[in-house]
């Protein structure tokens, strides 16, 4: 096996895994909430305010330098008037617990 053939079944193994998905539904997540600030041109300290939390804490949030829950997703989105997000029932189906 070439050495490109074991990247490319490495990078399927990777993209069926848990934590891939959890990645990506994370950081498409405050992907949109940093799109949405710019469109109601706010700041994350303005965010801060309006969910009534510390202004590191929506940092780490807006940063991804926090595991998020979906509670926390749901408090975002609807201080940003965002739709609620919803987590792709494909996600649960691709999960390959042994990456």
């Amino acid at each position: 096996m070439t050495t490109n053939n074991k990247l490319i079944e490495r990078m399927e193994k990777i993209r069926k895994s848990q934590n891939y998905h959890l990645e990506k539904i994370l950081v498409d997540f405050t992907a949109e909430l940093w799109t949405r600030m710019d469109e109601l041109d706010i700041n994350s300290s303005e965010l801060a305010k309006r969910l009534e939390k510390s202004h590191a804490y929506v940092l780490k949030v807006l940063n991804c330098n926090h595991n998020i829950t979906l509670k926390t997703m749901i408090s975002f989105s609807l201080a940003l008037g965002m739709e609620i997000p919803k987590v792709p029932v494909q996600v649960m189906k691709n999960f390959d617990r042994n990456v």
